[in-house]
């Protein structure tokens, strides 16, 4: 399992802030302000065979892009790997 943590430098907030103030609308087509960003990833590989081996991967991630204003996002995915 592995937590990964982002955020965003006050200096960034703050004008991402001010555009809003300036322009009614925040840059780069941004719903809110960034804040910060949370990933919390789990992993497994499994071995299958002699040459196979299968890893499923789950994503939690809060505040996608840093915005409060975007739903947090769950991801599935996964990797096979076979040697020939």
């Amino acid at each position: 399992m592995q937590v990964t943590y982002a955020w965003a430098s006050h200096a960034m907030r703050s004008g991402q802030k001010l555009h809003y103030r300036q322009y009614g609308r925040y840059p780069g087509g941004l719903y809110s302000a960034q804040s910060y960003e949370m990933i919390i990833e789990a992993q497994y590989s499994f071995h299958l065979y002699r040459a196979v081996d299968l890893q499923p991967d789950f994503q939690y991630i809060v505040h996608p892009n840093s915005q409060k204003g975007i739903r947090n996002a769950t991801v599935f995915g996964g990797r096979a790997r076979v040697n020939f």
